[in-house]
C-alpha cells in the first residue's frame, strides 16, 4: 500500500490542474532520443500510486482505465524501466516508481505554484515589500 511506502504523508491535495486541458510537454533526453512527457503522464502515475489501482485512479480522474494503463505502459517503455508491479490486487510502486512519484509530485507542485503566481501577477494581486538593513545600526540612531 502507498502508506507503507511513506508517500501518503506527502500526497498533496488536488493541484487544480485540469487533466483534460493541460497539454504542456516536457522534453527529457535519454540517450540522444527525445521523450515527451505530458503532465497527464505524471498525474496518472501519481493517481495510480495513491489509489493502488489503475481502476480506482481512473474513477478519481474521470478517465478510462485503459487510458491510464496505456499511458503508463508507454512511459515505462520510454523510460526503459517498470514503474509499477501489477497484480490481481492492484499495483504497487517499484523503486524506480517511488523516485518518479517523488519527483513528479515536486514537478506538479512547482507547476501549480507557477500557475498561481502568474495568475496573481496577471490580476495585479502582487505586492512588494522592501526591507533595508544596515550593518551600522545603533540603538541611539533609532529612538523608540
Amino acid at each position: 500500500m502507498i502508506s507503507d511506502l511513506g508517500l501518503s504523508d506527502i500526497r498533496p491535495p488536488r493541484l487544480g490542474l485540469n487533466i483534460r486541458t493541460t497539454m504542456f510537454i516536457v522534453n527529457c533526453h535519454f540517450e540522444n532520443a527525445a521523450m515527451p512527457v505530458q503532465i497527464r503522464h505524471i498525474q496518472f502515475v501519481i493517481a495510480a500510486a495513491d489509489y493502488g489501482s489503475f481502476r480506482r485512479a481512473a474513477l478519481a480522474l474521470g478517465v478510462q482505465e485503459s487510458a491510464i494503463s496505456r499511458r503508463i505502459r508507454e512511459l515505462e517503455e520510454r523510460l526503459g524501466t517498470t514503474i509499477f508491479v501489477r497484480s490481481s490486487c492492484g499495483v504497487r510502486l517499484t523503486h524506480a516508481g517511488m523516485q518518479f512519484v517523488q519527483r513528479g509530485r515536486k514537478a506538479l507542485a512547482e507547476i501549480c505554484l507557477a500557475k498561481t503566481e502568474v495568475g496573481a501577477i496577471g490580476r495585479g494581486k502582487t505586492e512588494t515589500l522592501e526591507l533595508g538593513y544596515s550593518h551600522h545600526w545603533h540603538p541611539d540612531f533609532y529612538p523608540i
